[in-house]
């Protein structure tokens, strides 16, 4: 991480003590999923549901969410903060905005294009050749929702650069992005000790483009990194170059399956 983020959680604790005045969107994102619930609304809410960086996350697509029916500020705007803030985007094939606008939104940013195979070579073409024209993916091809070894094996052979998995890591051959309910800093931190290059946040950021904007996103994106810096200098860990498996042990409670713990 290319900076320390105690200065958000200083603005924040300032604004709330001097004016009262809190985040529109709550910086514990477990607290975030009930906080949206209400925002959205249960059937908006049921819907949501579903190379090197100087930030251990990227802001991945949310299935098949189209991001102007959350909030008018749209992938645009959410390029735009992720931009802001030096975290890479995700523009997902179903997007309500184009590729043009969204890149144009991000600027120079690290961004990728997440590509949901269309039927025809056609199409496929199409789109792959916007993207590129648009400065997304001219880089790695990752596979996504790789949960099985053998599935990973044969990414390798195939020829890809990396996976994204849902519930495992790798670490020797590939590179391997987690992709599953990260909520906490702690939880990015974990994933990355057990050999994540990266993980994916999803929900929350959407959570918080439908309750105030790319402010909101940003809100929420601001939020998890002070909470991974936070976390870091709790446990010792100077940079993200440092998270490895020596820095995670397993803890049996009585009566519980174990938990791996910083």
């Amino acid at each position: 991480m290319s900076q320390t983020y105690g200065n958000n959680q200083s603005e924040i604790y300032s604004q709330g003590t001097t004016s009262g005045v809190n985040p529109t969107a709550s910086t514990n994102l477990r607290q975030l999923e009930e906080q949206a619930k209400t925002a959205l609304g249960i059937r908006s809410f049921k819907y949501t549901a579903r190379g090197e960086y100087s930030n251990p996350h990227v802001v991945a697509p949310v299935w098949c969410a189209i991001h102007f029916s959350f909030h008018e500020d749209k992938e645009t705007r959410l390029a735009e903060a992720c931009g802001n803030i030096g975290v890479p985007y995700i523009l997902g094939t179903t997007s309500s905005s184009s590729i043009a606008d969204v890149a144009k939104a991000n600027g120079n940013r690290k961004r990728w294009f997440h590509l949901d195979w269309p039927r025809d070579d056609k199409s496929t073409l199409s789109l792959l050749t916007r993207e590129k024209d648009n400065g997304f993916v001219d880089g790695p091809l990752l596979l996504k929702v790789i949960q099985h070894v053998d599935y990973a094996k044969l990414a390798v052979e195939a020829g890809g650069d990396g996976i994204v998995v849902s519930k495992h890591g790798v670490r020797d051959k590939l590179t391997a992005l987690f992709d599953s309910g990260i909520r906490t800093g702690a939880g990015l931190i974990k994933a990355l000790c057990l050999g994540a290059k990266a993980v994916f946040i999803g929900e929350p950021v959407i959570y918080g483009l439908d309750m105030d904007g790319k402010k909101g996103a940003d809100i929420v994106i601001r939020g998890l990194l002070a909470d991974v810096w936070q976390n870091m200098g709790l446990s010792g860990i100077r940079s993200v170059a440092e998270c490895y498996c020596d820095k995670i042990r397993k803890v049996v409670y009585p009566g519980e399956m174990g938990h791996a713990i910083m």
